[in-house]
């Protein structure tokens, strides 16, 4: 029988953290934001389908190995719902209230073994996992999935109640399947070489969100089966794709070079928010992104110092919970969060450049993990003059007016130069032509998506949750 535990020791701490001292100035979309746990590694925090529960896996120092808790959304009644023992993952709620999760307890009761980080960053496909589905308490519990041999993990399920994802080897390779609420009539939604994995179900269960690694050459296949054969995957480089509810339809939404992973689909189905280290060239800093399903429209969400990621939205899309290590008391703690969500946020106050030079609405999101030649776009503002003028990301620019772009170094050139409502040609490289577009910069009084020179700066200046 799962020992029922309210975890005292782990309620709000007397004076809560406030949205003052929680949110970074640049954050627009995401305001009220409340900390709900203090202390410990605490990650993978899914809403109930009414927004009135939370199920997460923690680390604490009561037991041995990660575990799952659930909470109420304002962060009362911590309950532990798995052993307490082995490793646990990947909680979720179906909708009639009962939890699903991954644990190893069933199979060997001790912490899981670390990866083998001489092989570089790297992360542990524990073939132990197994599935298991029990009442909100944890009790009357019971295995839907799992023989000890196939990694089953990464659970996530349709609001609908028809059916529920998964990735696992059980096919030799890392998979994408879906099943009914039993783990029977099995489906294999994926097919591809490489690791498919985390599937997140839109709230209105026809789409699926999911990461992909895609193997681009023979070397990284070589290594991709090396590590799998000892249950490891290298997470260095993963991007955003959707397909359909029955696995039709695969398109890619990312192409940012990085790793990208946790989408989830905005109740509108119209946009995707995830976590990414595409801001940082180190790939150490992780924030949270939203971009439309078409792969445009890329904006930065959150903008604290080391790891945001596993965001979700509530149903109405009216809240957002994600994990980070803002406010973090020791290093690398991590915590979980609760904002209000603003659909439209209102526009903050553009920077003066250095030098106290114009500042101008243009709307490019650099890649500053790129070495040049030019200036290549990660992305642009959602209805920026970039966008307006036909910029849109995995363009390289190489001429702003008369002046060669060389470098993101040469960003600055285009901030102290541009006049609001004067037309500048620029000369672009996409797919291996150059383009010559017409960007009509504005007053700064539209949204300042550009990230100028000093803030690239201070992004490659963060320290590390990863590390």
């Amino acid at each position: 029988m799962i020992a029922l535990l309210i975890v005292s020791a782990l309620q709000d701490p007397a004076g809560v953290a406030n949205d003052a001292l929680l949110r970074h100035s640049s954050e627009r979309h995401i305001v009220n934001i409340r900390q709900l746990t203090f202390g410990g590694q605490n990650a993978e925090a899914y809403w109930n389908a009414d927004g009135t529960k939370i199920i997460y896996q923690t680390t604490q120092p009561e037991w041995p190995d990660e575990q799952i808790m659930v909470m109420n959304a304002d962060g009362s009644g911590k309950t532990l719902v798995s052993s307490g023992e082995g490793r646990c993952t990947c909680g979720y709620f179906l909708p009639n209230g009962e939890i699903v999760y991954s644990t190893t307890d069933w199979k060997d009761p001790r912490p899981a073994p670390k990866p083998d980080m001489s092989k570089g960053y790297v992360w542990r496909v524990n073939p132990l996992f197994g599935i298991f589905r029990g009442k909100e308490d944890g009790e009357r519990r019971r295995k839907l999935l799992g023989n000890g041999k196939h990694y089953y993990a990464e659970t996530t399920v349709a609001p609908n109640g028809k059916f529920m994802t998964f990735t696992s080897t059980r096919d030799g390779d890392l998979e994408i399947y879906r099943s009914d609420l039993f783990g029977r009539n099995i489906e294999r939604l994926t097919d591809n070489e490489g690791y498919d994995g985390g599937p997140f179900v839109s709230w209105d269960s026809q789409k699926i969100v999911f990461r992909r690694d895609l193997i681009e050459s023979e070397k990284e296949r070589e290594d991709y089966r090396a590590l799998l054969k000892e249950h490891l995957v290298r997470p260095s480089k993963l991007e955003i794709w959707i397909m359909d509810a029955n696995g039709k339809n695969q398109r890619q939404v990312t192409k940012l070079g990085a790793a990208s992973f946790a989408p989830f689909l905005h109740p509108n189905n119209k946009q995707i928010i995830f976590s990414s280290n595409v801001g940082d060239p180190k790939g150490r800093e992780f924030d949270l992104y939203m971009i439309d399903v078409d792969g445009t429209s890329l904006q930065r969400i959150t903008f604290t110092p080391k790891f945001d990621g596993f965001p979700m939205f509530t149903r109405d899309g009216k809240r957002l919970i994600w994990a980070g290590n803002r406010n973090a008391k020791v290093r690398g703690e991590t915590n979980i969060f609760v904002a209000d969500w603003v659909e439209n946020a209102p526009e903050p106050p553009a920077p003066p450049a250095p030098g106290g030079t114009r500042r101008v609405r243009v709307g490019l999101i650099p890649d500053y993990a790129d070495q040049g030649p030019g200036l290549l776009l990660s992305g642009v503002g959602e209805g920026s003059p970039a966008e307006k003028g036909g910029l849109k990301a995995g363009d390289r620019i190489i001429e702003w007016g008369d002046k060669k772009i060389a470098s993101i170094e040469d960003i600055q050139y285009i901030f102290e130069t541009a006049e609001p409502g004067q037309a500048v040609q620029v000369t672009v490289v996409r797919d291996g032509n150059e383009v010559i577009l017409t960007v009509t910069p504005e007053h700064p009084t539209g949204r300042n998506v550009e990230a100028p020179l000093w803030l690239a700066k201070h992004l490659l200046g963060f320290a590390s949750w990863l590390s």
